[in-house]
């Protein structure tokens, strides 16, 4: 290979952003659950509070999860062009 990327390499790095994606989704697990908690008392005091907050909560926590996504997806159509450039130089030798 000449860049020296191989599938293991990638499909580690992948591996490791679902990883690391699956501990924030457990960080925001718990982070709603205490806002949960004042989401309660918020709307006792405003609907209008409660619901502003809550739909911020979830917008946010799905611009995160996407943004993961998106750089998995990313990583492996980087590898692929490295992978076609290998394929066409080693074809060259």
């Amino acid at each position: 290979m000449a860049f020296g990327i191989t599938y293991e390499t990638v499909n580690s790095a992948a591996t490791r952003l679902r990883t690391e994606s699956g501990n924030l989704d457990a960080v925001v697990r718990d982070m709603r659950k205490t806002a949960d908690r004042y989401f309660a008392q918020w709307h006792a005091m405003s609907v209008e509070t409660y619901t502003d907050a809550h739909m911020k909560w979830n917008k946010q926590a799905a611009e995160m999860q996407n943004d993961l996504e998106t750089n998995i997806h990313r990583l492996y159509q980087i590898v692929a062009r490295y992978q076609d450039g290998d394929a066409q130089a080693a074809k060259g030798m």
